[in-house]
Order: C-alpha cells, then sequence, then structure tokens
C-alpha cells in the first residue's frame, strides 16, 4: 500500500484509503509534519475518503511537530486513541474504518516513542506494526 517501491512514501503522516468491500487502493498521500502547513490538506485528505473506506495511517520520522489540532480531531473521529501522545519522532501506526465498525479483536493502534534508553537507534524509535486480519468487506 505505502512503501519506498510503490513510491508513495516520504517523511510526516502516510495515508492510504482502501475500498473496504474490493480491497482496491483509492489514494494514498503524505503530508510533511515537519516543514510546511500541511495539517489542513491532511484534514480534507481524511475527510474526502468514502463511506465503507479503510484508511491505512503510518508515520515516517516526524509526524508530530506541525500537527494541528483539526487534524488531531479528524483522526480521533476514526476512533484514534492515541494521536495526542505523538512526540517528535514517534513510530505510529493505525488503521481506522470510515462508515462501518471493525470487529472489536482487531488491533488497530501502536505508539512507540523515540527513547535513547530503549531504542535501538540513537534517538529513533524502532518499527512497529500491527499484525491481524480484517474481515472481507461486503459484497
Amino acid at each position: 500500500l505505502i512503501g519506498e517501491k510503490t513510491g508513495n512514501v516520504a517523511r510526516g503522516i502516510n495515508i492510504a484509503i482502501v475500498n473496504y468491500a474490493t480491497g482496491k487502493v483509492i489514494a494514498t498521500q503524505y503530508f510533511d509534519m515537519f516543514e510546511g502547513d500541511n495539517s489542513g490538506p491532511m484534514t480534507a485528505f481524511i475527510q474526502s475518503a468514502p463511506s465503507k473506506s479503510l484508511l491505512f495511517m503510518v508515520t515516517h520520522d516526524d509526524g508530530s511537530s506541525r500537527l494541528k489540532e483539526d487534524a488531531k480531531k479528524a483522526i480521533e473521529s476514526l476512533g484514534s486513541k492515541e494521536i495526542r501522545n505523538m512526540r517528535f519522532r514517534s513510530s505510529w501506526v493505525f488503521l481506522a474504518a470510515k462508515g462501518f465498525e471493525l470487529p472489536a479483536g482487531i488491533e488497530r493502534e501502536k505508539i512507540n516513542h523515540s527513547d535513547n534508553a530503549k531504542n535501538r537507534y540513537s534517538g529513533w524509535p524502532a518499527e512497529i506494526q500491527v499484525e491481524g486480519c480484517i474481515p472481507k468487506g461486503p459484497s
């Protein structure tokens, strides 16, 4: 969905919108949260996701420095419990469903903060991931 091989990843918050019924990628976009004012465009992108969409969000480098209140509220409205806990260079991954509910047992969000005492890479948190299967969308 998002990565160097597909050429759609960059510093900031990276988002993929996927049609839940078909599994097809609708759109991908990255939003630099270290330079520029990209919080508003990111909020608009999130709000543009059609109903019955999955949104996959992940940070690369820094996702918090210029993250504004409107974007935090948009992400919270999708169910995030960690967006306000994000700090400089935190690793964060979030799976959201727009217009429907995912089963309760699916892991949706994880965060790892930059901590020199715990992280493998000086000042950089290790990568994180969520695992599990998303049930097939309605036919």
